[in-house]
């Protein structure tokens, strides 16, 4: 018989979750994803609802080109494109509100220099 050249590691121990009120002691893994923490007023993390606009904005802007694209079509083929078109307006113009608020007026949170 061949002896292998890398023996195989023990099996670790299984990590089991304590009944209900029968330890004290913290689970053996993070409760809590640090950047969706609240804070201790109970507001979300600055940099959460930066993320958050950011990320939204840059989403918005191209689905509100699809509804305008779509608007042209239906135009063209004379199907009905006024509300079409007049919801792609609104969510050009949000998506572009967000990323302009999130980006050129504070930019990304803790890079800002106190006066």
């Amino acid at each position: 018989m061949v002896k292998p050249l890398h023996p195989l590691p023990e099996p670790r121990p299984r990590l089991a979750a304590p009944p209900l009120g029968a330890t004290k002691e913290p689970w053996p893994w993070p409760t809590t994803i640090p950047i969706i923490e609240l804070s201790r007023t109970g507001t979300m993390n600055a940099k959460l609802i930066w993320y958050l606009k950011a990320q939204a904005g840059v989403l918005l802007l191209p689905a509100g080109l699809c509804l305008l694209g779509q608007a042209v079509i239906n135009k063209g083929s004379d199907q009905p494109w006024f509300w079409l078109g007049t919801a792609s307006l609104v969510v050009v113009n949000t998506g572009l509100g967000l990323m302009i608020d999130s980006g050129l007026l504070r930019g990304y949170p803790g890079s800002q220099k106190s006066s």
